[in-house]
């Protein structure tokens, strides 16, 4: 294809239908637009989901221990759990049934990446005090979602990157040279189509290239980029790509190599608590 204009009107047009994302996702990205959703509305967009409000079930169930009633209802489960624990474990399992589920090894791994992501950047923006964090781990589960689109939508476009990385051309290679974009711009117009705010778009659009973003969402932007490379780099070292990291992020946000490596440690060992949950 390579043509960037026939691309963007290809994906808007196959994803702006919002029925091509699970009722709950569609659900849970709309209380994501709200600053302050109550634990009643949370609950409403879980209860519609049988295996969701399920697990959230157990989960407060067990972290209630030495209450005397059980917790029985959605609600109460996310009134003693907290708004922001149960809405990130909820997106956690909605995003993946949306946009990660399949048998395929190198799929789950792609979610698994995403929500590394998504810990780190979230707990870098709890250590630097620069708010939105919960924002952050959003921006972090989707910053790939690019991918996803690019293999469910161009399918064709997606089997000639595949021939290309087979002779040793890098993946961002790959897809400039099939689509002429990346995976960052087709995930950010996927996310415009879905109408998620301008903070999620544009993390998506400059995770690569946050010193690109407008001066409003460049330190947001950072986070992500410099969460993705401390992901990319902890769970699959042998792919960490170095041209793709810029050093100089670190220094803007004032955060040391050791403390991304403790902060993406205490990451994983969260990540393997989640996915031990999801699978019980």
């Amino acid at each position: 294809m390579n043509d960037p204009t026939a691309l963007e009107k290809k994906v808007r047009f196959r994803v702006r239908d919002l029925d091509t994302m699970p009722f709950v996702f569609r659900k849970l990205m709309a209380l994501l637009n709200k600053p302050y959703p109550s634990a009643r509305e949370l609950g409403q967009v879980i209860a519609t989901d049988q295996g969701l409000s399920v697990k959230v079930l157990r989960m407060a169930n067990s972290a209630a221990g030495g209450v005397r009633s059980q917790v029985l209802s959605v609600h109460q489960a996310v009134s003693l759990l907290g708004i922001n624990v149960v809405r990130s474990l909820s997106f956690c399992m909605a995003s993946y049934d949306s946009f990660f589920s399949s048998n395929d090894p190198e799929r789950k791994g792609m979610w698994r990446h995403s929500l590394l992501t998504a810990l780190v950047a979230r707990d870098l923006s709890l250590s630097l005090r620069l708010g939105q964090s919960e924002e952050m781990f959003v921006a972090g589960m989707l910053h790939d979602v690019g991918h996803s689109v690019i293999i469910k939508h161009c399918p064709k476009e997606f089997a000639r990157m595949q021939v290309l990385l087979g002779r040793g051309k890098s993946a961002l290679e790959c897809e400039r040279e099939v689509l002429g974009v990346g995976h960052a711009e087709v995930g950010a117009w996927a996310c415009d189509c879905w109408r998620m705010s301008e903070l999620l778009c544009n993390c998506v659009r400059f995770h690569h290239d946050p010193e690109k973003a407008p001066s409003d969402y460049r330190m947001l932007a950072t986070q992500d980029h410099i969460a993705d490379a401390w992901a990319l780099q902890t769970v699959d070292p042998g792919n960490f790509e170095l041209e793709l990291f810029q050093p100089d992020c670190l220094g803007l946000l004032k955060v040391t190599p050791e403390k991304m490596t403790e902060l993406t440690s205490q990451g994983l060992e969260q990540l393997e608590e989640i996915e031990r949950f999801l699978s019980s």
